[in-house]
């Protein structure tokens, strides 16, 4: 859905004249990322070294850096993000905004990616116009609860009620405070043009995988439902009843046939099979027969390294199994357990916890690529 502007009908008729030439100068394009920890982004910059290990990958890095290894800056492509600490009264929002580079990830710790990254360079690759991204994304947030959809109802958990629906009101708030004034967002807004909101990524689940208040026994499968209540609401608060929405399926802590080969504790299969039921769950609303050809989920299991993965789990058991050795020993057991390129990966390329995709550079990067790569195909249907 285009939102016109002065003499926007003009440029609508134009546009039947000028066919391909309207589309390169259109309607400023919009996406919408939004979600929780990791659309905000845990990969430290210096983790893009993964990319140069993989020649699958190596090309990527060069859209990300120059030759001196200096973040590249995309001007055609924009970014308004808001993101913050705290719920209630003790909330803290904090926006950045400003042209596509290194460091629109998590704050802390930083600079940091997220799929931001690689989604706004697919997407300006791919329609080669100036493009808006408006990211709103905070960490340990659920949609049981913080982002809760209008449509879905008052929250069956009673001390949830008062803060229900808080992250949705502030998603939809922000995108719409962005878009009642673009030109302030992107110098190449024009207002006799308008904007289209061309698209959204939705990545989130952590939390409500883990809340069994929300989802007693493991039960996902009200997190269906959910998500199709957010993704009818999104698309009537926002006016766009038919927008492209990609469903971002948690993928950590990679696919469960790799980790399956080595992880090992009490209760893991039970874990496994909770893991493989989510993942369905969210994917669902895409084979919704009311979201056909407009819905579309990424597994972003795909996306995990295996060989990180692994490496992750065997050098943190043993580590585990060295105990007091001196600081010296230990590296000199790691270098006889690892190889180089092995001990690479291990310190240069993992940053994070699992459950933020071992805050792996080269995890985001894949997966924003895969976002823009779905939403492309959805406009085209």
């Amino acid at each position: 859905m285009i939102h016109r502007k002065p003499f926007a009908a003009l440029v609508a008729s134009l546009s039947l004249i000028a066919g391909s030439a309207f589309a390169e100068n259109g309607p400023l394009k919009v996406f919408i990322l939004a979600g929780q920890s990791n659309m905000q982004g845990h990969a430290k910059e210096s983790t893009l070294v993964h990319l140069t290990m993989d020649p699958a990958t190596k090309p990527l890095l060069e859209k990300i850096q120059d030759g001196e290894g200096r973040a590249r800056v995309h001007e055609d492509v924009q970014i308004a993000y808001l993101s913050g600490d705290g719920s209630g009264a003790d909330y803290k929002p904090t926006e950045r905004k400003g042209a596509l580079t290194t460091g629109f990830g998590a704050a802390n710790a930083g600079p940091k990616i997220g799929p931001e990254l690689t989604f706004g360079i697919t997407m300006h690759e791919k329609l080669k116009q100036p493009i808006l991204i408006i990211k709103t994304a905070w960490g340990g947030k659920s949609l049981n609860t913080d982002f809760r959809p209008p449509s879905a109802g008052e929250n069956p958990i009673t001390d949830r009620r008062e803060t229900s629906g808080a992250f949705y009101q502030k998603m939809v708030e922000y995108v719409n405070k962005v878009l009642a004034d673009p030109g302030q967002y992107h110098p190449a807004y024009d207002p006799k043009k308008g904007y289209e909101i061309a698209g959204m990524v939705w990545f989130q689940g952590f939390n409500d995988s883990v809340d069994r208040a929300a989802y007693p026994n493991g039960d996902m499968s009200a997190y269906s439902e959910l998500l199709a209540h957010l993704i009818r609401d999104v698309r009537k608060d926002l006016k766009v009843p038919d927008m492209p929405f990609v469903i971002g399926v948690i993928g950590m802590p990679g696919k469960v046939e790799d980790i399956r080969k080595y992880y090992e504790w009490k209760g893991i299969e039970k874990w496994f099979d909770e893991l493989t039921h989510f993942r369905k769950v969210m994917a669902s609303p895409a084979s919704m027969p009311e979201f056909k050809d407009n819905v579309k989920a990424v597994y972003t299991e795909n996306y995990m390294d295996p060989e990180m993965v692994r490496l992750q789990w065997d050098s943190s058991q043993f580590s585990k199994s060295l105990g007091k050795l001196s600081k010296e020993e230990k590296e000199q057991k790691m270098r006889e357990k690892f190889s180089e390129r092995e001990l690479k990966i291990i310190r240069e390329c993992i940053s994070n916890k699992g459950f933020h995709y071992f805050g792996s550079g080269k995890f985001f990067v894949l997966a924003g690529e895969a976002f823009a790569d779905a939403v492309v195909e959805l406009q085209a249907k």
